[in-house]
């Protein structure tokens, strides 16, 4: 396989900044706050770099950064999948609070597991944090936390406190370089799968040399290592079946071979601009890889992603901040977790780790960062994942290492797991077992007992706790209904975060208020109920339209229902084409009755 050194249509490309770099170590002098580039590699095992035993593939450029600074053996991500995970170490609060449960996808499957379709707005973010003081801030690469599939209003990368930014179709407003076609990659796309990476490290290295008179702050989230692993034209061409291979070990370690490179190129472009030794590079990923192959990339310990066992939370993690960190420093006892690097971050840089009016959940560990490892959590950290499954079959193939409880708590070096419901409870000793093949759970029950309060309450708690949309709570309102902004909390759309169209509210005989409208289902009406008219739950479809098979498309809207006679009438409008032309005709009204508010309706 060869490699080609791929430089992009940027203003400076790599090869350039060696150029410029006499002109940067004035400005940088008169710079006094570090940059920090955030490296959120995708899908990474916590073994697949060599500082973490990994033997796939030789990554002497990642192992440097923890060579020359410091590697930490106990760092959680907030999830173990890409979406809440983002928002996790974005945001430094748990993620199931903003309500995005797991990887954002269609509107429909979004609802289906309790999630917005993006993260709010208004949630505090690090790079926000970070430009209030000076900053330049910029997002290239995968982004995740809101656009893509068939999801629309999402907010704009910008609005989280980027000025500028370059990523891949899971986004607002994807790089059109990188999204030929309507999914993750194309091989039509400007800029091939393989040469990703260095298209966003020229970026990088690009925006730095243009920011050079002040600090910088850059999301460096690479698409590797999430499948398929296309390493190389080569390896594309090789023809149609190729596709078979490509979640293979066989692609995947020249991927991992090409991601390392590309660090290389990095850690070459901040020397060259003269700005190494005040830029701090923090390398992580979001979650535990799929595949695992058979756990060797995760030194064997349980799980992979999408589960809580250490496999799907335990990332590896490094520092590296030649001005300030000892080189050669390994941590093997500080438990840290993503939702920690906001905090952590603004200590380092010297910034208030400003968040509004929300409460960060992470704890500034930057004495920990900068070589003491006498640094202990405060309190325990939870996590959450997998509420949909809970109660399912499990998997007919290797449940033990695939599936969790969904609620996880660390204290000490105790850890449990439990679902919401109260059953599935695991108990395992981190200090002693980090394989966690021994529930001790039956043989320590009071520790099982609190932890298992205490976990469940956490959950009770925060399950959706700031989400706006999908079960109708926009927030904590007061007596009035009134956010302090003077909004609304009940608004029609916004409840339903532009879900829920033409909604009309049944106050029904039973005492219950039942919303109809249209969104978030087919051919038909979906319907939400509530006890106080601000606390909304989704029942779903209530009505389907029987639509011929000559309908092309067929909309329907404009519920109406009334109650008479213990019976209940919905009215609605309907239009649907059946001509060559593809026009809308055929507009009529409609009606469909049922015994009950919640449905069904029936013609």
């Amino acid at each position: 396989m060869t490699h080609r050194n791929i430089y992009f249509t940027l203003p400076v490309s790599a090869a350039a900044v060696i150029a410029v770099s006499g002109g940067c170590s004035g400005s940088t002098a008169q710079q006094e706050k570090p940059n920090v580039i955030l490296i959120y590699v995708d899908d990474m095992g916590y073994s697949d770099t060599g500082t973490y035993g990994g033997s796939f593939a030789q990554t002497p450029n990642i192992d440097r950064i923890g060579r020359e600074g410091i590697v930490f053996r106990q760092y959680y991500t907030a999830c173990p999948i890409s979406s809440p995970s983002r928002v996790g170490v974005t945001t430094g609060m748990y993620p199931t609070q903003w309500g995005i449960t797991t990887f954002l996808n269609t509107r429909k499957a979004n609802r289906e597991n309790e999630s917005e379709d993006f993260l709010a707005p208004d949630a505090p973010t690090l790079a926000r944090a970070l430009k209030r003081e000076g900053y330049s801030t910029a997002h290239f690469g995968k982004w995740h936390m809101g656009g893509g599939r068939d999801v629309t209003g999402e907010p704009q990368i910008t609005e989280y406190g980027f000025d500028e930014y370059s990523s891949t179709w899971e986004s607002p407003d994807p790089d059109p370089l990188l999204t030929a076609g309507d999914w993750i990659w194309s091989d039509r796309d400007s800029i091939k799968r393989w040469e990703r990476t260095a298209y966003f490290v020229d970026k990088t290295l690009d925006f730095l040399s243009r920011h050079k008179d002040r600090p910088c702050y850059i999301n460096l989230w690479p698409d590797d290592m999430h499948t398929p692993y296309v390493p190389s034209e080569e390896a594309y061409l090789k023809g149609e079946d190729n596709n078979r291979y490509w979640d293979r070990q066989v692609n995947f370690t020249p991927v991992l071979s090409e991601l390392d490179r590309q660090i290389g190129r990095l850690l070459d472009g901040l020397d060259s601009l003269g700005i190494d030794d005040n830029t701090i590079i923090i390398f992580t990923s979001d979650n535990g890889p799929n595949p695992s192959y058979r756990n060797s990339r995760t030194a064997g310990l349980r799980g992979q992603k999408a589960t809580l066992y250490e496999g799907g939370i335990r990332m590896p993690f490094l520092v590296r901040w030649p001005e300030k960190i000892k080189p050669g420093h390994v941590n093997d006892s500080t438990v840290m977790c993503s939702i920690d690097l906001f905090p952590t971050v603004c200590s380092l840089t010297g910034c208030e780790a400003w968040s509004g009016e929300y409460r960060l959940d992470g704890q500034d560990m930057s004495r920990a960062v900068l070589g003491d490892s006498t640094v202990r959590r405060s309190g325990p950290l939870f996590w959450e994942f997998g509420k949909k499954a809970v109660g399912k079959p499990l998997p007919a193939r290797n449940a033990w290492n695939t599936r969790s409880p969904n609620i996880c708590m660390r204290e000490g070096d105790w850890k449990l797991l439990i679902n919401y419901d109260g059953t599935g409870a695991e108990l395992y000793n981190m200090g002693k077992d980090m394989y966690e093949s021994e529930n001790l759970a039956p043989e320590y029950p009071e520790i099982t007992r609190k932890m298992s309060r205490d976990a469940i309450a956490w959950f009770n708690s925060s399950y959706r706790k700031y989400a706006g949309s999908r079960n109708g709570d926009a927030g904590t309102p007061d007596a009035d209904g009134i956010r302090a902004s003077g909004e609304k909390v009940w608004k029609g759309t916004e409840i339903l975060d532009i879900r829920f169209g033409d909604p009309f509210i049944l106050a029904a005989s039973d005492g219950r208020y039942y919303m109809y409208g249209t969104g978030g289902v087919r051919d038909g009406f979906g319907c939400y109920v509530s006890d106080n008219l601000k606390d909304w739950e989704f029942l779903g479809q209530v009505y389907r339209g029987n639509t011929p098979e000559s309908w092309t498309k067929a909309n329907f809207w404009a519920p109406e229902v009334y109650e008479r006679d213990g019976r209940y009438y919905m009215f609605f409008s309907a239009d649907w084409k059946e001509n060559p032309s593809g026009e809308l005709e055929n507009f009529r009204i409609g009606v469909a009755v049922a015994d009950s508010p919640s449905g069904p309706f029936r013609d």
